[in-house]
């Protein structure tokens, strides 16, 4: 189960192609979508989560809370273990490589489409305020492991779908929240 709460985290180590340096520059103006989509911040959120083995034919489900900043990303699943994993520069327990990725998972959060696009090609359909987006991985070594994911929501990002290329799928589905709200719920 441990390992289901780290699969997200082991996502990100796929665009190991990427470099670090890239990854890590961050912006000082707000991300202005080249397509005409601008997003509202959030810094807290509830999800759930739904991840499809393939090899197994069966689901997990699994909910949390995930708390980001300018530096990382806390991602903490409450049910069906508690389990809690550090994504950023800082963190003890991951790979260098998989610490510089915590921008691009903060770029999926906020929709910084300015980012993205570097690493994917992005279709973007909207309606009354609704939008999805389809992301296709540019680069080949992506590729091999990712299919596709599909961001979609409103005002800010509300759900995150990964498919994988071993038929594996990850579907997250966020409820922006106040901060301070997480605390008093625990």
């Amino acid at each position: 189960m441990i390992e289901t709460s780290r699969y997200l985290a082991l996502v990100l180590s796929l665009c190991t192609a990427l470099t670090a340096q890239s990854i890590m520059a961050q912006q000082t103006e707000p991300s202005v979508s080249t397509t005409g989509l601008s997003l509202a911040s959030f810094n807290c959120a509830r999800f759930t989560q739904e991840r499809y083995l393939a090899d197994f034919e069966a689901s997990i489900h699994s909910s949390g809370y995930l708390r980001k900043d300018d530096e990382s990303i806390e991602w903490h699943i409450l049910e069906p273990i508690e389990d809690t994993t550090i994504i950023g520069p800082d963190a003890d327990n991951l790979s260098p490589a998989l610490s510089a990725m915590a921008p691009l998972l903060r770029s999926l959060l906020s929709g910084d489409w300015q980012q993205l696009e570097q690493f994917f090609a992005i279709e973007l359909n909207s309606a009354e305020g609704a939008w999805q987006a389809t992301l296709q991985p540019r680069q080949e070594s992506l590729a091999e492991h990712l299919n596709s994911l599909l961001l979609s929501g409103d005002e800010a990002v509300d759900k995150i779908e990964l498919y994988f290329a071993n038929q594996d799928h990850l579907a997250i589905q966020l409820q922006i929240v106040e901060c301070a709200s997480l605390e008093a719920s625990r």
